[in-house]
């Protein structure tokens, strides 16, 4: 019976280190020099603009990664298109055991996207689908109906 006492001990004490370890790596382990690793991808993908403030490891929260600051510019790079605040991605953790990454979950913290609509109709997300498709045209002042009186 003592025997088996001491082998408890000794994995629950195991159990610490290890717990107290990844607590650790989460302040220790710094991704922010690999934005560029990050950021070229997802610009050359979108074919805009891309630029990540903070990446930081979710190890005690699953395995993923964190994105704060998070902003994606206009085609034209005149203006943000989208932000949040913090996009998070957690990974499936048994295909990282054979060396492949799967998402099991993205979430968007604070998340705002601008919808634009030129005089020809066309969106600002035109170019993220192909070739813009033919939008109508927006109506002019002649076309609407006159406003109803009071």
């Amino acid at each position: 019976m003592k025997r088996i006492k001491q082998i408890g001990i000794a994995f629950g004490a195991m159990a610490c280190v290890l717990i107290i370890g990844l607590f650790a790596l989460e302040f220790v382990i710094d991704l922010t020099p690999y934005r560029a690793q990050i950021t070229k991808p997802i610009s050359d993908a979108l074919h805009r603009k891309v630029e990540i403030g903070k990446i930081s490891h979710t190890l005690l929260r699953g395995p993923g990664a964190s994105l704060q600051d998070v902003a994606i510019f206009e085609a034209d790079q005149s203006a943000i298109w989208a932000q949040a605040k913090e996009i998070m991605a957690k990974l499936k953790l048994l295909p990282l055991l054979s060396k492949r990454i799967e998402v099991a979950k993205i979430s968007l913290n604070q998340p705002e996207i601008v919808l634009k609509r030129s005089r020809d109709g066309a969106w600002n997300i035109g170019d993220l689908f192909g070739q813009p498709a033919e939008a109508a045209p927006l109506p002019s002042d002649e076309s609407r109906p006159p406003a109803a009186e009071a």
